[in-house]
């Protein structure tokens, strides 16, 4: 090998090694632009998740409440069933007793 074809392989690698080189900072640069993306999806999702953690308190807390109004809603139907059933009870026995009276008087 020659001197001259020497520094045509040198200046041929240079030339490769500039163009790698350049490849390298751009592949750098979309590397740097897919994290700034990322970062930016992962804020959203960050805020998302924040206001699903909210809306998931304020439905707990409406269960909650929803539970307890069940709760007393069923302890009024109890109470009101046992009025019914003692008035049931006391209509009846009004009922025998105006019964009796009709045989006595007849």
């Amino acid at each position: 090998m020659n001197d001259l074809e020497f520094k045509a392989k040198v200046i041929q690698s240079l030339s490769d090694n500039h163009q790698f080189q350049r490849e390298v900072i751009q592949s750098l640069s979309e590397l740097k632009t897919d994290v700034s993306v990322l970062k930016t999806d992962v804020s959203v999702l960050k805020n998302d998740v924040s206001v699903l953690k909210n809306d998931v308190s304020e439905l707990k807390t409406d269960v909650k409440g929803l539970y307890i109004h069940t709760e007393d809603l069923a302890h009024k139907y109890a109470v009101k069933r046992s009025e019914m059933t003692n008035m049931h009870k006391w209509v009846s026995s009004i009922a025998e007793d105006v019964e009796l009276l009709k045989k006595k008087v007849a």
